[in-house]
Parts: C-alpha cells; sequence; structure tokens
C-alpha cells in the first residue's frame, strides 16, 4: 500500500476539506445517475472513507447508512490505484458473509474506483452493485474512471468555494467589529455634542452652536451608515458555513445517530441554552467535534453513555467552542492516548490554535477547545 493511502493520510485530507455530509447528495446525484447509465447497474454510491467508515454522500438506488469499512467491498477499492472488481459477491471468501450479500438485497455483483485527489490521495470510492453477477467491459470501466476524476473536481469546486465564502464572511465579520468600535466612539460624540447645543443655546454663541449642530448632524449620518451596514449583515447569516450550537447539535446529530444506532449507546447531546445562538463560521467545527464523537464511540463499551456537551467561551476578546466527551464506561485501553488516528485530530486542532486534552481516568474521554471566529 502507497504511504499516500495511509488512511491516517487520508484523514488529514478529509479535515481540510471541512465537508457537510448530508448537503453534498444533491451534488452529486446527476453523476451517480451517469455512472448507472453508462453500467446499466441498478445501484451507485459515492462515499468518503475515513479511517474506521464508509460514509455515504451520495447514492441511487439504495438507502444505506454509515458502515464499518471492514463490512464493504470499498476497504479494498480505496487501497487500489484503478478499480476493484467482485464478479460474485458470495464467492469472495470475505465478502460472502456480508448481511447484504447473504441476506436482501442479495448482491451479487461490485465494481469500486477510487476517489483520488490531485496529490494522489485516495479519500473516498465510486462504487456500483448488482444483485445478477455481470462484468464490465473495458470502455465502461475507463468511463468510470473519468466520473471519478469528476467527482474529485466537484469536491475541489465546493472547497474553492466555501473557502471563497469563509473569506468573505471573515471579512464581513471584520467589518462589523470596526462598525461597531466606531459606533461607540459616535454615540459618545453625539452625546458631547447634544450637551454643548444646549449650552451655547443658552449662552446665545450661534457660530458655535451652528459648527457643534453639524458635528452632531455628520455624526449622526454615519452612524446610521454603520447601522445599514450591522444589519444587512444580519440578513446574510443564512450561510451553511456559518452555525450556533443549535444548529452544531442538529447537524451532528442527523449524521451520526445510525453509527450510535449501530453500537447501540445511549448519546446525550447538551448545549448551553444561554449561548446557544451565537452565530460563528464552521471552520471544520463539524468534522473535528464529529470524528472525536466516532473515536469515542470506538473506545466505550456496548450500551454505555456518551455524554457530549457544547459551550462556548470568550477569552481575551476571542470566542471558543467547549466540547466535552465524558462516559464511565471508558475501555482500559493503555494505548488510547497513543492512538494515532488521535494524534492526527490533535494536530488539526493544534493546527487551528486550539487545544485536545486527554483524561480517560476521570470519566472524560477528553476535552476539544477551539477557537472560532464570530459573526
Amino acid at each position: 500500500m502507497s504511504s499516500k493511502q495511509n488512511p491516517l493520510v487520508r484523514i488529514t485530507a478529509l479535515t481540510r476539506n471541512d465537508l457537510d455530509y448530508p448537503e453534498l447528495e444533491i451534488e452529486f446525484h446527476h453523476l451517480i445517475e451517469l455512472a448507472k447509465v453508462v453500467t446499466g447497474l441498478p445501484v451507485g454510491l459515492i462515499n468518503f472513507i475515513d479511517a474506521h467508515h464508509l460514509w455515504p454522500i451520495s447514492q441511487s438506488g439504495s438507502n444505506l447508512q454509515v458502515m464499518p469499512l471492514q463490512n464493504t467491498p470499498c476497504q479494498y477499492t480505496i487501497i487500489k490505484q484503478e478499480y476493484f472488481e467482485v464478479k460474485d459477491l458470495s464467492s469472495h471468501e470475505v465478502l460472502k458473509e456480508m448481511d447484504y450479500v447473504k441476506g436482501p438485497p442479495h448482491y451479487k455483483y461490485y465494481f469500486g474506483v477510487p476517489l483520488t485527489t490531485l496529490d494522489g490521495i485516495n479519500m473516498g470510492s465510486l462504487c456500483l452493485f448488482d444483485t445478477q453477477i455481470k462484468e464490465l467491459n473495458e470502455t465502461q470501466i475507463r468511463l468510470l474512471g473519468i466520473l471519478a476524476k469528476e467527482v474529485i473536481a466537484k469536491i475541489e469546486a465546493i472547497k474553492a468555494q466555501n473557502d471563497l465564502r469563509k473569506a468573505f464572511f471573515e471579512y464581513r465579520a471584520s467589518q462589523r467589529s470596526i462598525a461597531n468600535d466606531l459606533r461607540n466612539t459616535l454615540t459618545g460624540i453625539i452625546g458631547l455634542s447634544d450637551v454643548l447645543i444646549e449650552q451655547f443655546e443658552e449662552l446665545e454663541k450661534e457660530e458655535t452652536k451652528d459648527y457643534n449642530q453639524l458635528i452632531n448632524n455628520s455624526s449622526k449620518s454615519i452612524l446610521s451608515m454603520l447601522d445599514d451596514i450591522i444589519i444587512n449583515q444580519k440578513m446574510e447569516e443564512t450561510d451553511t458555513n456559518i452555525l450556533n450550537l443549535h444548529i452544531l447539535k442538529t447537524k451532528l446529530l442527523a449524521l451520526y445517530t445510525p453509527l450510535v444506532a449501530i453500537k447501540k449507546i445511549k448519546l446525550n447531546m447538551i448545549i448551553n441554552d444561554l449561548k446557544a445562538d451565537i452565530l460563528f463560521l464552521k471552520n471544520r467545527v463539524n468534522y473535528l467535534v464529529g470524528s472525536l464523537l466516532v473515536e469515542a464511540l470506538l473506545n466505550i463499551s456496548e450500551k454505555a453513555t456518551l455524554t457530549v456537551a457544547l459551550d462556548l467561551n470568550v477569552k481575551v476578546h476571542q470566542l471558543y467552542i467547549k466540547v466535552d466527551f465524558a462516559s464511565e464506561n471508558f475501555i482500559n485501553n493503555p494505548d488510547f492516548t497513543e492512538s494515532e488516528v488521535l494524534k492526527i485530530y490533535k494536530s488539526n486542532v493544534e493546527e487551528l490554535g486550539g487545544e485536545l486534552i486527554f483524561n480517560p481516568s476521570m470519566h472524560q474521554l477528553y476535552q476539544l477547545t477551539l477557537p472560532l471566529k464570530s459573526i
């Protein structure tokens, strides 16, 4: 296996992409339908693959949810350079034992192409299934390879668009901060000029009063412009790059509830309601919190309870999100804090100026603190 196909390299690439999986379904649906037309196969999926799981982000002809990677044919596709094909899944040494082969829908045929980035990293798969034994010809295989490249091109385009939106909102947040600072200053000037105007009226100094009136009117005009900037920004705060604790909780539950159900875990997700409406830029928050949630699920007993507490703090004019992952049913694994996967996430957190603290002995698996760009 190439070093670029190492799962650790793959999850680093996925983290940097910072994509919301549920929002990608419609973006890739036409490519899935085209792959089905090219091959004549009834089931098609586009998947992202992290260290442990396969995440369908767009599919047609099926309704699959997140699956352990070891239970899918894509575990072989993800380490290939070109494609992986199984003409009869019921004859494959490993895959013949899978539920979708032994039972409904009784898949027989599988064909998968890796989704390879421009840097040569396989980050997912384009795959198709059939309930009949099949075989694709060279033209069909070549066309699927082209479609896989189109998927990557689309991912790069979405990432570039998100980066531009992020830069735009960072600029607007900075603009809004400056507007608020100027607004406070102008409010003070207007208050002072109001006092002076009243005093000069009593002293009947018309010329000085006129100057102060001019200052007062100009300040109020600028103040009105600043209010327009702030109000207009509030009207634009509907972008998917913008979150609050309510939205973050909803997104996390929508994506990870199926995985929680697989392990029969009880998930308690708590947010600080007093700060739940404060807006901030996404900036990998979804992916990092979700990935740490997955690692927590892998390190607590089946049927255990996992509590994830989301909160916001302000330190020296900087907004932070603090996330605690806690369970009394931690599996006593001495290698837990030395996990290479957790080290990758810790590195990503530190790259963003945050901190990831491990403390499994106190029932707190870990605590994430991450700086945010407030809106």
